[in-house]
């Protein structure tokens, strides 16, 4: 049904539901509510078509992360007299357009060693002390994050280092790194070395 006859078939419904007696002020104030209404359902179902194709196409990007993610340990641990072979420029060819394709999505990659640390799109990992920090920074990091738009499809896991005193909320930073999975990386700055695994915090 396409949009006049849906707004023709309001216009009968409110006409039939006047009744004898309605002045035309009042069917015309009927037929104003009734077009109010659909256009305002109207918008909601546009809104949500808008969020469910975002959320599908979250959910896609969110599938690739983890070739990405292969695709960088790859390069990184590529010896330096392969750097000419054919196969390792195919490999770097295919993390090239594959990060053309993420920003082409607009996908931010997030995650930069010197950083202000942010919880709300920053995953620490571990917590070392400096002396003379006055502010949390990101130390290393891990695994980059990524975001699209508003919504965050991954945090970036980092080691922090700052003040001996941290300044995040103590749901923030628990106490044990034990149970974590750092994949094998070796720790951050060392030094008076408090660590500590911070829950995620994301949209």
């Amino acid at each position: 049904m396409t949009e006049s006859e849906q707004r023709a078939v309001a216009a009968s419904a409110a006409a039939a539901d006047a009744g004898p007696g309605r002045s035309a002020d009042e069917l015309l104030d009927l037929l104003q509510r009734e077009r109010a209404d659909f256009l305002n359902y109207k918008r909601r179902v546009e809104r949500e078509r808008v969020q469910d194709r975002e959320a599908a196409q979250a959910d896609v990007i969110r599938t690739l992360l983890p070739l990405l993610d292969e695709l960088d340990r790859a390069l990184a641990q590529a010896p330096a007299d392969l750097a000419s072979d054919p196969w390792a420029r195919g490999i770097a060819l295919t993390r090239h357009r594959l990060a053309s394709l993420m920003n082409d999505l607009d996908v931010e990659r997030l995650g930069v060693e010197g950083e202000l640390f942010d919880p709300s799109r920053h995953e620490a990992l571990f917590f070392d002390t400096e002396p003379g920090a006055t502010e949390q920074r990101v130390s290393r990091v891990i695994k980059p994050g990524y975001r699209l738009g508003d919504r965050l499809l991954r945090a970036a896991q980092v080691g922090v280092v700052g003040p001996a005193a941290p300044a995040v909320a103590p749901d923030t930073v628990a106490t044990s790194l034990q149970s974590r999975d750092v994949q094998g990386a070796s720790p951050g700055p060392t030094g008076s070395g408090r660590r500590a695994n911070t829950a995620r915090r994301g949209g």
